[in-house]
């Protein structure tokens, strides 16, 4: 999968949405499942918006 097509969604981390706690979070889990580079940049957008929409 190139980096155009990656689309990560926290549903693709937390099942249930009350299960995310902090950015930090999402971005441990995205490294221990070896994403990397540009994927992980935009796993951190993602994580970073819904820390704000959840505020």
């Amino acid at each position: 999968m190139t980096c155009r097509e990656f689309g990560p969604a926290l549903e693709k981390f937390c099942s249930d949405r009350k299960d995310f706690v902090d950015p930090r979070q999402i971005m441990q889990m995205a490294t221990y499942f070896g994403i990397k580079g540009p994927e992980l940049k935009k796993v951190k957008q993602m994580a970073a918006r819904e820390e704000s929409s959840s505020l």
